[in-house]
């Protein structure tokens, strides 16, 4: 029941919003600890596998889409470690209500850094 709720959660999120509003603020940057729900690949940004995270948060059961990165940008180790139910920390900007453009995502004592401070795609840097 809980991945057909996180399902039909990012579903209207994608089709129903504006995907293209969520750009990097850093001002509207937080820090958060979530649970994970489900974990998607979509097409978005010009990419095939973009990865998206559905999240809800410990306290309050709120959920969130997480803005990860292109499938291809992350190790393998972190699909390895990114399960439902486990709890991960996020540093990221507050695009939408319930999305976060991720900058950091940590798991454990894993860490991938994703963006720059000002919120540059580092799978973009050349």
């Amino acid at each position: 029941m809980k991945k057909l709720i996180a399902f039909l959660f990012l579903f209207f999120n994608l089709f129903f919003t504006n995907i293209n509003a969520t750009l990097y603020n850093p001002v509207k940057e937080i820090e958060t600890k979530l649970v994970v729900l489900s974990l998607s690949n979509i097409s978005m940004y010009g990419e095939k596998d973009f990865v998206l995270i559905t999240a809800k948060s410990e306290v309050g059961n709120k959920i969130f889409i997480l803005e990860i990165s292109p499938r291809w940008f992350l190790k393998e180790e972190f699909f390895e470690r990114v399960k439902p139910n486990l709890k991960i920390h996020v540093l990221g900007s507050l695009a939408k209500e319930n999305w976060i453009v991720v900058r950091k995502i940590s798991i454990g004592g894993y860490s991938v850094e994703l963006r720059t401070k000002q919120g540059f795609p580092l799978w973009r840097v050349k």
